[in-house]
């Protein structure tokens, strides 16, 4: 619910709860998509609808597991903090590059608003 430039989350339940054991992170995407990383190495990044039907599982290639962090916003790249850097991917299906201000693994990315 959003609310004078403030929102809240009502009634959370987990989706996907066979396929995702060991979330770490998740974002908005867009409005009807989260963007999840795991510390499953099968699937360390994927998307996923509000609903929970649809799920799109992010190439893994560049990426050092495990996945630390994960950050999103609409038109934005997906980014994650993975062992070695931060990384970046404009969506599904498209190769994971270093991220030119990431500060290495420890770092937790964010976009402001």
């Amino acid at each position: 619910m959003r609310d004078k430039g403030s929102a809240s989350l009502r009634a959370p339940r987990r989706l996907q709860p066979i396929n995702i054991q060991e979330a770490v992170g998740v974002d908005w995407y867009n409005q009807d998509t989260l963007v999840v990383a795991t510390a499953q190495g099968q699937i360390p990044v994927l998307s996923l609808s509000v609903d929970g039907l649809k799920a799109e599982i992010f190439d893994r290639n560049n990426l050092q597991l495990p996945i630390k962090a994960i950050a999103a916003a609409p038109d934005r790249d997906v980014l994650v903090t993975d062992s070695g850097a931060v990384s970046k991917a404009p969506g599904v299906g498209q190769l994971w590059r270093q991220h030119p201000h990431g500060q290495g693994p420890d770092s937790i990315p964010f976009y402001p608003g």
